[in-house]
Parts: structure tokens; C-alpha cells; sequence
């Protein structure tokens, strides 16, 4: 990745870097730069990125997705094989401060309700 921005982004690598730098920092959040994104979408709890064939397999899961595109560039007359339309943007109000917190609230509700059973 740090390769395409040098090459194609030079004058985002700044900030490429101390976002790296800030997940590198981070407990809970990794930054999988393997070619093989199936481990990965088995193991995570939930997906932020751009528009990427990687969110269409993700949907699949029916775990949350933070999706970084404008939603005024999405085709509301497309046909999408699932509802791409249905993740949570950046545009739409959702942070990725609020996403990572409800993403954790969420697993909590669960193991909550594993325990009560």
C-alpha cells in the first residue's frame, strides 16, 4: 500500500503514515495488507473501507461495515447483489469513533446474552 501512495498519492504519504503509525499504536485495530482478505473477514467483527470488492464479500457476512465513499456517487437505480446501501458512511453521520464504539457495543449485547442463557 505504502508503495501505491509514493507512486500514485506522493503528497498523502504524510498522512498514510501517521494513520500506520496511530494503528500501530492501537490494540484493536489492524490494517491487513495481504493479498488473501479471507482470514481476515472470518476472524474481524467489523470492516471500515472504501468502495472495494473486498465490502461485497464482507456483506456477505452480515457484520457492520464502515464505508468511506460519498453515497453521492452510489447509483441508487443500480442493482447491487446485496444492500450495499445498508452499511453505515461517513457521509451519513456515522464516525469512525461511533462506529468502532457501537461495533463494541454490540459484541457486549451478545456475549450479555450468551450469559443469561
Amino acid at each position: 500500500m505504502e508503495i501505491t501512495i509514493k507512486t500514485m498519492r506522493p503528497k498523502m504519504l504524510d498522512w498514510y503514515e501517521s494513520i500506520i503509525k496511530r494503528v500501530n499504536e492501537s490494540k484493536n485495530i489492524i490494517v491487513d495488507q495481504n493479498s488473501d482478505v479471507y482470514p481476515s473477514i472470518a476472524i474481524s467483527k467489523a470492516l471500515i473501507s472504501d468502495y472495494s470488492s473486498v465490502i461485497f464479500q464482507y456483506m456477505i457476512t452480515e457484520k457492520s461495515i464502515l464505508s468511506m465513499i460519498k453515497t453521492e456517487i452510489l447509483d441508487n437505480s443500480s442493482f447491487y447483489a446485496v444492500d450495499y446501501l445498508e452499511n453505515y458512511f461517513l457521509d451519513k453521520g456515522v464516525t469512525v469513533s461511533e462506529f468502532i464504539q457501537m461495533v463494541w457495543m454490540m459484541r457486549y449485547a451478545l456475549l450479555l446474552r450468551f450469559l443469561d442463557n
